[in-house]
């Protein structure tokens, strides 16, 4: 898996994790599948022993049971939301 954060990603994680980067996680997970699309939900959490942590660019991420199989639709509704400017 190929993941790339923009600078302006990295500025609002670097407001999100704060002083906790090395201990914390960006955990995701779905929150529900509806007509509309899928929606994703961003939780700053302690890491799991039992988890996965994806470590990108110095920040840690776990995808949830409910994303994992779908980490390609969560990360094109990432990368859309991010070309939309939002």
């Amino acid at each position: 898996m190929n993941i790339q954060i923009t600078e302006k990603a990295k500025t609002e994680l670097d407001n999100l994790y704060g002083d906790s980067k090395d201990d914390k996680v960006l955990r995701i997970s779905a929150k529900s599948y509806g007509c509309g699309g899928a929606s994703f939900a961003l939780n700053l959490d302690d890491p799991r022993e039992d988890q996965e942590i994806i470590k990108v660019d110095g920040y840690g991420f776990v995808l949830e049971s409910g994303v994992s199989g779908n980490y390609k639709l969560f990360w094109q509704c990432i990368k859309k939301r991010n070309q939309d400017g939002g």
